[in-house]
Order: structure tokens, then sequence, then C-alpha cells
């Protein structure tokens, strides 16, 4: 198990099962994982390089809180993976 990494940036991680691969924002919150390289490689090409830090939804991710904060206690975990996943399903409808 290890980490392919291709020329243009996009690795793959073989320790992770199903999407396990991204580009070089490297893994943590925020990942955009997908299914190959070609996928990856479309989803640069009409979005570009971007990550869930640039949804501007940090600030309301539990993710972002030291446990037992005022923002850990309020805010849900993940708060980016809803608009990262609607950016891959608006490019994937359209190849359709």
């Amino acid at each position: 198990m290890s980490i392919i990494d291709y020329a243009d940036g996009i690795a793959r991680d073989t320790n992770v099962l199903g999407e396990n691969v991204y580009y070089d924002n490297g893994q943590g919150c925020g990942t955009i994982w997908f299914k190959n390289v070609k996928a990856a490689r479309k989803f640069i090409a009409k979005h570009g390089r971007i990550g869930g830090q640039d949804s501007g939804l940090c600030k309301k991710c539990q993710c972002h809180y030291s446990s037992g904060t005022r923002g850990w206690k309020i805010y849900k975990q993940w708060a980016c993976h809803q608009w990262i996943a609607s950016l891959k399903r608006k490019l994937f409808l359209a190849r359709s």
C-alpha cells in the first residue's frame, strides 16, 4: 500500500477504498477525492485546483474548532462536503 504520484500533481492513495485519487492540496479537511486520474484531470480543467477551504465554509465547520468550544458545539462536521459533491455532480451532468 502506498501513494502513487503522477506527473501533474495528482496522486492515488492505495490505502483508501473507493475514491482514492486526489490532487496536490494533500489529504485532510477539504480534500476532493476522485474515482480515477481522468476524473481528477477533468475537474481541474473545469474548476482549477480548488479545495474545500475555497468554499468559505471553514468557519461554519466543527472540524475547525477545538472539542467543547462554542463553534464545536453548534456546527456539524465536514461543512464543505456538500459543496464539493455539488461541484462534482455539475461536472458529471455537464458531460452527459
